[in-house]
């Protein structure tokens, strides 16, 4: 929730910025007009009619901008630690806490503040950065680390994508098919309310290691023991 309120109030600030902004310039361009200046009256009004009022589509700038950089950025570390102490309870929970010799954190969609980067469907994959790459509910996940490919913006896909929608798996798939591919592992999950998240739904594993060999060198594929969906 705190990511969705940091985002509601940055878009509402963009917002009145961007139609202060309109106001302001056909404030000046008035004034130039009524002054006998009517080419910067024109280039005023050709710049106001550039800044679109669209509350969806409204953008921060400047300080604006830096501000709700700021936030995001305490977002972040606050999912960061949240993610630490989830991992840390269940490996307590399990009692695989000793067997821990190595942990890293890899983030999916979020904004890489250093590089001004939005990742939408990807993670980072700078070069040697360790990385995870989800596959689906049965197949585990990828294990890699990134090749630092620019074509790519040091990226790799979060993971391996849908075949099908949310709601055409839940037309698509049964509930039969979906409780027998997951009957290798150990779930409370499998149910209709999370088939859109059957294995059947995702593309496959092989046609995901095809595609990202440009940006990131497989390392393995592990396979889940026990499978859960919140």
């Amino acid at each position: 929730m705190l990511g969705k309120e940091i985002a509601e109030y940055h878009q509402e600030v963009a917002y009145k910025r961007l139609g202060t902004l309109r106001k302001e310039l056909k404030l000046d361009a008035t004034a130039a007009k009524k002054r006998g200046n009517l080419e910067m009256a024109n280039n005023l009004n050709s710049e106001r009619e550039q800044v679109k009022l669209d509350y969806d589509l409204s953008y921060v700038t400047g300080s604006d901008l830096n501000n709700y950089l700021n936030d995001m950025e305490i977002a972040q570390k606050f999912a960061a630690r949240n993610r630490y102490i989830m991992a840390e309870t269940i490996l307590k929970a399990m009692k695989w806490n000793k067997a821990v010799v190595s942990a890293f954190d890899c983030v999916h969609n979020y904004i890489d503040i250093d590089n001004r980067m939005l990742r939408k469907g990807a993670t980072s994959a700078q070069l040697g950065e360790q990385i995870i790459v989800p596959l689906n509910m049965r197949d585990g996940s990828i294990l890699a680390t990134g090749k630092g490919n620019a074509d790519w913006n040091y990226s790799a896909p979060h993971g391996s994508g849908r075949m099908l929608s949310r709601s055409k798996a839940k037309a698509q798939i049964s509930l039969e098919s979906y409780q027998a591919a997951m009957k290798d592992v150990w779930t409370t999950s499998v149910s209709k309310k999370t088939i859109d998240e059957a294995p059947k739904a995702y593309k496959s594993a092989k046609q995901l290691l095809a595609d990202v060999e440009d940006t990131m060198e497989i390392q393995e594929i592990i396979k889940p023991l026990y499978n859960f969906k919140a």
